[in-house]
């Protein structure tokens, strides 16, 4: 009887994902992240646009965003409630952050704006958790008062495969050799405007590097509110700002923007 013809995964470890551990979070999260500048220039513009210089990020991360529009000449400062990423933005950024929950700011009315980038909003999970961060946000706010709010809603392939699990991935080079796949997993739930969205992290080290770790598989799941256009407007404009515009991607020449799954929306607090 011949032998099977090696295939290449032979060695790969079974189908099963270990929690990821939230200090390895921040490097996976940069090295996904670190070379993306159209939202941080996109941001840089609506804020010259309005007169805004000192900024409050409400969900910082790594500190990409606000080490970015510190480079251009404004004033940010990031809060995050992980205290593993802002370890991360202290090692790798020169940004100022704090560790704060974004529901309850403890600043006084300093900044011209607050930025909530990158879906962190729907992250908030539940339509109560968004209206205090906004009514939070407005008591920061002065001068011109501004807010720019990065929001998901629900793409077209979401609204058309409801309840359904999509699936996308990426593959990334690993710093110390070998490779990352990541694996996003998606579910729409209309009924409770939801989304579910599980990542999954394969990282394969190189299997000749001297002591290189065995092949790991990590997940981690994220439960967002996820509302349409007419329904995040409504919820802003209730909880009193004024809509100053609508924008459905970070590029205007992007294909297909509108039915995409970003809305960023520019208000006044009044």
């Amino acid at each position: 009887m011949s032998s099977k013809e090696p295939t290449g995964y032979e060695n790969e470890p079974d189908e099963i994902f270990t929690p990821l551990p939230a200090h390895l979070y921040p490097s996976l999260y940069h090295l996904e992240t670190s070379d993306f500048i159209d939202d941080g220039f996109f941001y840089l513009t609506k804020l010259q646009e309005h007169g805004c210089r000192n900024v409050l990020e409400l969900g910082c991360g790594t500190g990409r965003i606000a080490e970015y529009l510190k480079q251009l000449g404004l004033y940010p400062v990031g809060i995050d409630i992980s205290q593993e990423m802002l370890n991360f933005s202290k090692t790798t950024r020169h940004a100022v952050t704090a560790q704060m929950d974004m529901c309850q700011l403890g600043f006084c009315s300093c900044f011209d704006a607050v930025i909530i980038p990158y879906n962190t909003l729907n992250l908030l999970g539940s339509l109560e958790a968004i209206k205090q961060c906004l009514d939070e946000s407005k008591t920061v706010l002065t001068g011109p008062r501004l807010l720019i709010a990065h929001l998901h809603t629900p793409n077209s392939a979401q609204l058309q495969n409801q309840h359904k699990r999509r699936f996308q991935f990426n593959l990334f080079d690993r710093p110390e050799g070998g490779k990352i796949v990541k694996e996003s997993i998606t579910s729409y739930v209309p009924e409770n405007d939801s989304l579910t969205l599980e990542e999954r992290y394969k990282i394969r080290p190189l299997s000749h590097t001297p002591g290189s770790s065995s092949a790991t598989n990590y997940s981690q799941t994220f439960h967002l509110k996820t509302y349409k256009p007419d329904k995040w407007i409504d919820i802003i404009t209730k909880s009193g700002f004024s809509i100053v515009s609508q924008d459905f991607s970070f590029n205007d020449n992007a294909p297909g923007k509108v039915n995409g799954s970003n809305l960023i929306i520019t208000a006044y607090a009044l």
